[in-house]
């Protein structure tokens, strides 16, 4: 067996005694209020700290915004962050990232879409308890975390459909 192997089946015993209570599970998760995003969190959820939300649903945001600028034409890969081309992202840069987000989603008004507005006042809870200096996630963790939100837009803020074919 595997080192890979060995470590997914202590996983799984440690998760087996949490349930059956010989060791106490974790109580700290984030609960959004967003219900597009409850399925995503919880005790069981890899995503059981504040930093790992934000990360997680700034990935949502980012996924978003690459949705609008393909809609529109922009050459996606051309305009991508080279921050995120690289994946060298760390949880200091977060806040930057977040910013530039949030300026090409107000220049493409898509922030008129009510649940982009819910998403946005997710991560603004989240990041209030933060604090800028206080993400400390490294960069495997940030750009995991990220890239999993991102890969999860389209089931948490779909694309409008603009063309929508009748059957006759």
């Amino acid at each position: 067996m595997t080192g890979a192997g060995w470590t997914r089946h202590l996983n799984w015993w440690l998760y087996y005694f949490k349930k059956v209570g010989v060791i106490e599970m974790e109580k700290e998760h984030f609960e959004p209020n967003m219900d597009e995003l409850k399925k995503y969190f919880g005790p069981e959820s890899g995503i059981n700290t504040p930093d790992k939300a934000f990360t997680f649903m700034l990935g949502v945001l980012y996924g978003k915004l690459l949705q609008v600028q393909a809609a529109r034409g922009v050459n996606v890969s051309a305009n991508a962050l080279s921050w995120l081309k690289r994946l060298t992202l760390r949880g200091k840069d977060l806040p930057e990232l977040y910013i530039k987000v949030r300026e090409k989603l107000l220049a493409y008004d898509t922030e008129k879409n009510e649940e982009v507005r819910k998403l946005i006042t997710e991560i603004g809870r989240v990041g209030l308890k933060l604090n800028m200096e206080n993400i400390k996630l490294d960069d495997v963790q940030t750009n995991y975390y990220l890239l999993l939100g991102q890969s999860m837009t389209a089931d948490i803020l779909p694309a409008k459909e603009k063309n929508k074919r009748s059957e006759n």
